[in-house]
């Protein structure tokens, strides 16, 4: 083992150029791993590594589709909203409307935006999952 003082991951055999035929001389660090962190023989029965493992976890793909579902579902909503606020006759008439027609019309004019904006957030979060998934 090298002295106590050194950090270990400053050994030569670590550094950029370390030929051990150049550099025979030098002591090796032993790299330590830690025990503590490795499953007992009860939970090795338990535990499916990323390699042995079929798929994903049966939740994860209900969410990646749930998310594609809102995607989907706000655009279609913020175009039906739109479309509403542009074909009800309330909103150009010169007449005193009562406060819920006015909330109404309020909301017809403001929420196509965000709900559009929402949407297409949602789809690329979606694609980003799909791929990062992939990538495992």
């Amino acid at each position: 083992m090298a002295d106590p003082g050194i950090d270990p991951r400053y050994a030569a055999q670590f550094q950029r150029g370390f030929d051990p035929a150049e550099h025979a001389p030098v002591e090796r660090v032993a790299i330590e791993r830690p025990t503590a962190a490795r499953p007992t023989a009860e939970q090795a029965d338990d535990v499916v590594p990323w390699e042995d493992a079929d798929e994903f976890p049966a939740s994860r793909p209900r969410t990646e589709w749930a998310l594609l579902a809102v995607g989907i579902l706000l655009p279609v909503l913020a175009v039906a909203v739109w479309w509403a606020s542009v074909t009800d006759p309330r909103a150009f008439a010169g007449y005193t409307m009562s406060p819920v027609d006015q909330f109404t019309i309020l909301l017809q004019s403001y929420l196509p935006g965000p709900m559009l904006v929402a949407g297409v957030v949602a789809i690329v979060a979606w694609v980003v999952l799909r791929a990062v998934g992939r990538a495992r």
